[in-house]
């Protein structure tokens, strides 16, 4: 089973949220008064742990919103997104776990972090 983790950026400061950040800062965050959201505001983007492994059964630090650079059967910059139809990861066209056990994969940044990755700006 994997572990279900969040991580969340915070627009308006811009800083990376940890989940132990995001647990200390909670009365200050979250908003459970019946308006169906999870945070106060809108500056505060949350991200979910992919929980993958490698073919080799090592944990990948890879979360909603990585920008992945792939080398093998699709090759090129893309970011990891959640796709709600399927309920799964996406790198791109392929399902983030083929990507992880068919490909050569590297993080090289976030979509808030680094959007120029993708050629947008920040």
């Amino acid at each position: 089973m994997r572990e279900i983790k969040f991580r969340a950026w915070a627009s308006d400061e811009p800083y990376m949220l940890s989940w132990r950040e995001l647990m200390d800062m909670q009365s200050d965050l979250v908003s459970l008064d019946g308006d169906y959201s999870f945070f106060k505001d809108d500056s505060i983007l949350l991200m979910q742990y992919t929980g993958l492994k490698d073919k080799n059964g090592v944990e990948l630090d890879w979360w909603e919103g990585d920008i992945l650079m792939l080398d093998g059967g699709q090759s090129g910059i893309f970011p990891i997104t959640w796709d709600d139809y399927g309920a799964c990861f996406m790198c791109g066209e392929d399902l983030l776990v083929n990507v992880a056990n068919d490909c050569f994969a590297e993080k090289i940044g976030t979509v808030h972090e680094n959007p120029e990755l993708l050629g947008e700006s920040k």
